[in-house]
């Protein structure tokens, strides 16, 4: 049996690809077998439906993703322009490969070759094949004189088809046509400055299941990182414009040199399919913040009236340009003629002669407006060759985008309505309240429960308790302050451009990092090029509250739950691998986060941001608060409240000091220090929050 088996489909372009996957696992990993699975998918079956308009999305990937949940497959092979941005729950992007040449390419028939060499050079009104909205919008933008058809099929019969003479040129991507062997037959590898490629050209993704963590371990020497950062900036930008694919959007991002911490540029446009509305921006970010950095350029294009374009759409996800064959000669689009066969090209030639448009003016006036744009990859010598594209964008030479500013017209004031009866005064609201509230027994009514939580933070659990009936005695264990000297905390803050993340384990954290922060004179906005991570729903919340945002927030606090989290959000532990993290907290929480992420290759730097201290009570006046409660349930929410109520008791068996209690600790980390502390645990909830303790006291209690 092979070691690892590959779903693929059938094509000639996706076995190359699944074959060179294969090559190379099995160069990376002596002794390893592979073997491939040809899956045939919806959209290889719907071999007569237009591309536009298949039934739901991954029709080119749903059949292979069902495999792979069924464990009958290991991996899948994906050209990332064909897959869907949001995969089915349970599976990632286990690596990206480096890239390809994402450019499209121009090829012209044989009759056209000697004197055609762009696609700026093509004839008065050349007949342009292609089977993508995105080539034909920036093609009329280009070429107001084009006309468009319809181009279907494997690359091998839409080569065919030029070759009859059914068209002037077809256009391609540049990385199937290489791959597959015909580099030679390429005219033109397309300026990006002239037109800008789909997102995930040229690029391979690798789909497993999150949970197989063999295979993703393997996987993990196939990801180049520099491709990775900038295709997940696309996918974001993508998924955040949530267009469709009969709205032409296109997008490139790369990585601005060779450093760890080079910064990734991202271009984008969004047009509508005659290609006279376009919208187009470029953004720059840290490649630690991709997905944001897409998720930016999306918020600008619809700011910019991209909005307008993508309402057009039919708000599917794009399928890409995959090998397929439905109807094919029709024209696509926004063309006038119904055809189901373009003209002959002698015919075409025949009537260049007489037309308004000469080509050769047309390229040089174009050339002339955006010669620094264009020169930088029309002096690539070789098609194949794929260099470095310039960003440098000739905005002149692209019309204004055109968005609509109407302003609705204020609606009409309701009429008022008068109630049919008057309402309750507030007198007798509250007493018919009190009535009804004596009538009922709440859950909780005759249990005692001791909260040992610090004195500032325990109204909220105090409350939820009360309220469901229960009488709570205030037993503060614990008391939050600033540490005793800031210089630790200060210098980390002043040194905040060498981290990558900032992670939070307590709304403790978040209020005395940010307290210090802005004592410091730092502004808020420095921390936009980290990412957060918040422990915790509170410790969220808290941060949402201050308006920063939360990129990862993991379900429990466990060493295994955080580094999972990070895995599965991720898609891969080398996400992170080298990265450094800086956890403003307690001291204490040394120890319970930073080895667990030291296992993924991340630097972590604990810096104390506050300090739990013992809380100015007795050790007579804690035993009397416990012992006089005789209390149902004690709760504890950290380890801090556990340990300090062992000092103040002057004990490190505390079962003694509560032999009647049943215990509840907030997360396991708590569990465990109530457990060397001689208690038992009688319950835990798996949501670590003040509701689900309260709902499981609740269960406990009448049960």
């Amino acid at each position: 049996m092979p070691n690892l088996i590959i779903g693929s489909r059938g094509s000639k372009l996706a076995l190359w690809q699944a074959n060179w996957v294969k090559s190379e696992l099995e160069r990376l990993h002596d002794g390893l077998t592979v073997e491939i699975e040809i899956i045939k998918t919806t959209g290889d079956k719907l071999t007569e439906a237009s591309l536009a308009r298949m039934p739901g999305k991954g029709v080119f990937t749903k059949e292979i993703e069902e495999a792979l949940l069924d464990r009958r497959i290991d991996l899948a092979v994906h050209s990332l322009k064909d897959l869907p941005t949001t995969l089915p729950e349970g599976m990632h992007l286990a690596a990206i490969t480096r890239r390809e040449d994402p450019r499209d390419a121009l090829i012209v028939n044989r009759r056209l070759a000697s004197r055609v060499n762009s696609l700026l050079t093509l004839p008065v009104q050349p007949r342009i094949g292609t089977s993508s909205p995105r080539r034909a919008a920036q093609i009329r933008l280009l070429r107001p004189d084009a006309q468009i058809f319809e181009l279907r099929g494997n690359v091998e019969t839409r080569l065919h088809k030029l070759d009859e003479g059914d068209y002037d040129a077809i256009i391609l991507a540049a990385a199937g046509l290489n791959r597959l062997g015909f580099s030679s037959r390429i005219t033109q590898c397309i300026p990006i400055t002239q037109l800008l490629p789909a997102v995930g050209q040229g690029a391979l993704g690798i789909e497993t299941c999150i949970e197989d963590e063999r295979t993703n371990y393997l996987l993990e020497g196939l990801n180049h990182w520099p491709t990775r950062n900038a295709v997940e900036a696309e996918r974001a930008l993508l998924k955040g414009l949530g267009g469709g694919c009969a709205v032409p959007i296109a997008a490139f991002a790369q990585v601005d040199g060779s450093a760890d911490n080079a910064p990734i540029q991202l271009e984008a446009l969004v047009c509508n399919v005659s290609g006279t509305k376009i919208v187009r921006h470029t953004v720059t970010g840290t490649q630690f913040k991709c997905e944001e950095l897409g998720r930016l350029l999306a918020r600008h294009l619809i700011a910019a009236g991209a909005r307008e374009l993508l309402d057009e759409s039919d708000d599917i996800e794009p399928v890409g340009e995959p090998e397929f064959e439905p109807p094919s000669g029709t024209m696509m689009s926004g063309m006038m003629s119904n055809q189901t066969r373009p003209p002959s090209i002698e015919t075409k030639l025949s009537s260049s002669h007489s037309s308004p448009y000469d080509s050769v003016a047309y390229a040089e006036a174009f050339e002339s407006e955006s010669s620094t744009a264009v020169a930088v990859l029309e002096e690539t010598p070789e098609p194949q060759a794929y260099a470095e594209p310039s960003f440098e964008l000739p905005t002149e030479a692209l019309p204004e985008p055109i968005v609509k500013n109407e302003i609705p017209s204020e609606p009409e004031p309701l009429p008022m309505i008068s109630p049919a009866v008057s309402p309750l005064s507030e007198e007798t609201f509250i007493e018919e309240i009190e009535e009804e509230t004596e009538t009922q027994t709440l859950p909780l009514t005759g249990k005692r429960i001791l909260v040992t939580r610090a004195r500032h933070q325990a109204d909220g659990l105090a409350n939820a308790l009360k309220t469901q009936g229960a009488e709570v005695i205030s037993c503060p264990t614990i008391e939050i302050r600033p540490p005793d000297s800031w210089k630790a905390l200060d210098a980390a803050i002043n040194n905040l451009r060498a981290y990558h993340w900032l992670v939070f384990t307590s709304s403790n954290g978040v209020s005395f990092f940010l307290r210090r922060f802005d004592e410091t004179g730092h502004g808020r906005a420095e921390l936009a090029a980290l990412k957060i991570c918040a422990v915790g729903k509170k410790t969220a919340d808290k941060l949402k509250e201050e308006r920063l945002q939360v990129d990862l927030t993991p379900d429990k606090f466990t060493a295994e739950t955080l580094v999972s989290a990070f895995i599965r959000k991720f898609g891969v532990s080398q996400r992170i691998r080298g990265t450094r993290m800086l956890l403003p907290a307690a001291k204490a929480t040394r120890d319970v986060i930073r080895p667990s992420l030291t296992k993924l290759g991340v630097d972590v730097d604990v810096v104390e941001a506050y300090q739990n201290v013992l809380p100015d009570l007795s050790n007579e006046e804690v035993l009397t608060i416990v012992h006089q409660a005789q209390a149902d349930y004690v709760i504890f929410t950290s380890p801090s409240t556990v340990n300090n109520l062992a000092v103040l008791l002057d004990s490190d068996q505390l079962a003694s000091q509560l032999p009647q209690t049943r215990v509840a600790c907030i997360g396991p980390v708590t569990a465990k220090a109530a457990e060397q502390c001689g208690l038992t645990v009688h319950l835990l909830p798996e949501e670590h929050t003040v509701p689900a303790i309260v709902d499981l006291i609740i269960q406990d209690s009448q049960g």
